[in-house]
């Protein structure tokens, strides 16, 4: 008696939580600070954060970055 074993493709396990906000195309991830933090910079003015949290970082893009668009995250 021999085994069948069907040529599926191997699934990924669903990790859970938030996809990765688009965010992140417009600021540079660097290393990890804390579970879902991470230092990041701004792409356009260079801007730096230790603790890089996703609304600050929108608001940042929005009201204060010299060199993006801010309707872009409204």
């Amino acid at each position: 008696m021999t085994d069948h074993i069907e040529d599926s493709p191997i699934k990924k396990k669903n990790k859970g939580g938030w996809p990765p906000n688009s965010i992140w195309e417009d600021i540079n991830k660097r290393e990890a600070v804390g579970s879902g933090k991470f230092a990041a910079f701004c792409k356009y003015c260079k801007n730096t954060w230790s603790r890089g949290e996703v609304s600050k970082l929108k608001e940042y893009l929005s009201n204060h970055c010299p060199d993006e668009d801010p309707e872009q995250y409204i």
